[in-house]
């Protein structure tokens, strides 16, 4: 981790030093990595994973300090722990959860003569399905499903990072907000009496996304 850092750090002093590199270009390739920050919770554990790995394709066509950006992101986690609600009550949880995502949006070059400062903005659909069990103290052992569809927005700034002849590294720091419709139920093992709730979910938290692309003239 320490090399990848000193790797990266050096290529982006290389790229501060030269002219902009073309005006003009497509670019495809793969979201090396995705962290993301611990999302709101709705009962159970964080929908998506800390840190994905090779979860995404990446595309990007930029025309002097304008650019178009689209993204496709699928990843797949399991959870298996417990959780503390409050001091009485303690949830002991396995579950498997599911994303897909799709979405374009934009960007624009901040410095006139240079290429590797950006800010951009994307949207796109989020589908999330989580499934598995829980017992919770009191209520005993419960299968539970959650099911969300809704809009993701995001915005933040990148820095594009070229490491040789026609290879970039394109780190983005950014702030996303979703916003959608989650449909939950529960069915107690034991009794079999099932709880289901329907309603809007909110959740917006940081990201920090590492892209590697290819650019073709």
């Amino acid at each position: 981790m320490k090399k990848f850092a000193l790797a990266t750090a050096l290529s982006f002093s290389f790229i501060l030093s030269k002219a902009q590199d073309s005006l003009k270009h497509f670019e495809f390739g793969a979201t090396l990595f995705t962290v993301n920050s611990l999302n709101k919770q709705f009962f159970f554990p964080t929908d998506r994973a800390p840190v994905d790995i090779m979860s995404g394709l990446f595309f990007r066509y930029t025309k002097n300090r304008f650019g178009f950006r689209s993204q496709v992101y699928y990843s797949k986690n399991y959870f298996t722990g417990y959780r503390q609600i409050t001091s009485a009550d303690v949830i002991t949880a396995g579950n498997t959860n599911k994303n897909f995502e799709i979405g374009i949006g934009g960007q624009y070059t901040l410095l006139k003569k240079k290429d590797w400062l950006y800010t951009f903005v994307d949207l796109s659909y989020r589908n999330q399905f989580s499934s598995g069990y829980h017992y919770m103290s009191g209520s005993g052992v419960n299968a539970f499903t959650n099911s969300t569809n809704g809009l993701n927005t995001a915005i933040g700034f990148g820095a594009k990072i070229k490491m040789c002849n026609n290879l970039y590294l394109s780190p983005e720091l950014g702030y996303s907000v979703f916003y959608g419709n989650r449909k939950h139920s529960m069915t107690n093992m034991s009794t079999g009496d099932t709880y289901k709730y329907n309603g809007n979910y909110f959740n917006p938290g940081g990201f920090l996304k590492l892209h590697f692309t290819y650019k073709f003239k």
